[in-house]
């Protein structure tokens, strides 16, 4: 594949991860083809930093920059270096472009006229890789490596799903909007608040790092018509508290946490709190460089305190038979396995 095709199609991608049907067969085949080749990631990649370059641009300024993209126009300069190569790609590359452009104008324009109707969008990351985003109340989500997200916004609330992986909260204070991430079994229910939702599986766990959030067990959608708030008391989280609910019927214990640990897999460190491994297990495989496998599900259950560095992930996995009675076995460039140590 030459790069001109290879960078079509990092387009065509990134504008088909924005569509708000998005189906998770879709989602697996893009994430097949941008682990396929070191090459299809820095395809993609710059493609995602002209898309953010042209998102930090004044509305009027990523109007122009999708014209002069679909029209080919060369007498100005795109908003990064790496976006200039743009302007040697075919008509198919411009046009994803412009209408990924004017999905961020819409997305803004949106905010500023607040017309009647709700706003929907999805928000998704690849392996190993972290994503900021403004949402149109002045809201700010980060998602980490793995992740994915829908929206639904309106005039009366303000309803978000995680449905995989992680994401921070710097919520703008708005009383007469309720701001609600749902995490499976979880609701989250914010005012003006920073705080952390990781999924794994079946698996929530909720961090504050500022303010307070009410905690509610079930589905509670609050953008949808007539929704009703589950039947359940909300439990309420202060800053530096945690909780981790497990399945449906889990009660909701709360725990002291470090607000500096909340959100440090920002910077590269993924921290665990007495965690079974297989919740540990989960977090790493978004950013492991290879898919870790646990062979006996008992291995699962076992506790966990401490830090795993992004960077230094295959080490981590080899030095476990120190803290554990396991065997790692690295079957390819793919994956690992561990199993039980064997008996002695």
């Amino acid at each position: 594949m030459n790069d001109q095709s290879r960078f079509a199609a990092a387009g065509e991608w990134l504008l088909r991860l924005q569509d708000d049907d998005l189906d998770p067969e879709e989602f697996a085949a893009w994430l097949h083809w941008y682990e396929a080749d070191p090459l299809n990631r820095v395809a993609f990649e710059e493609m995602q930093s002209a898309f953010e370059s042209a998102n930090s641009l004044p509305a009027t300024a990523r109007s122009e920059w999708a014209r002069e993209l679909v029209h080919g126009s060369r007498e100005h300069a795109a908003p990064t270096p790496a976006a200039k190569r743009f302007f040697q790609m075919r008509y198919a590359i411009a046009a994803s472009i412009a209408a990924l452009a004017a999905g961020v104008l819409a997305w803004h324009v949106w905010f500023d006229d607040e017309p009647a109707q709700t706003l929907t969008t999805t928000l998704q990351t690849p392996r190993a890789t972290h994503r900021v985003e403004k949402l149109p109340d002045g809201s700010t989500v980060q998602l980490g490596a793995r992740s994915s997200i829908s929206l639904s916004f309106s005039r009366e609330a303000r309803y978000l799903v995680l449905e995989s992986g992680e994401a921070f909260f710097s919520v703008a204070r708005d009383p007469a909007r309720p701001f609600v991430v749902q995490a499976g079994s979880v609701a989250v229910h914010a005012i003006g608040t920073e705080f952390n939702v990781r999924r794994d599986g079946e698996t929530t766990v909720v961090s504050v790092r500022e303010g307070k959030v009410d905690i509610v067990k079930g589905v509670l959608n609050a953008g949808a018509p007539g929704a009703q708030h589950a039947p359940a008391i909300p439990v309420r989280l202060g800053a530096g508290e945690q909780v981790a609910a497990r399945d449906p019927d889990s009660g909701l214990a709360i725990r002291t946490v470090s607000p500096q640990a909340i959100a440090a897999w920002q910077k590269g460190r993924l921290e665990f709190s007495d965690e079974p491994l297989r919740q540990v297990i989960a977090t790493v495989n978004r950013y492991s460089p290879r898919e870790i496998v646990l062979t006996d599900q008992s291995l699962g259950s076992l506790r966990i305190t401490g830090t795993v560095a992004e960077d230094r992930i295959n080490e981590w996995t080899r030095a476990l038979p120190a803290i554990f009675p396991v065997r790692i076995v690295e079957v390819s460039h793919e994956t690992v396995l561990i199993s039980p140590a064997p008996a002695r």
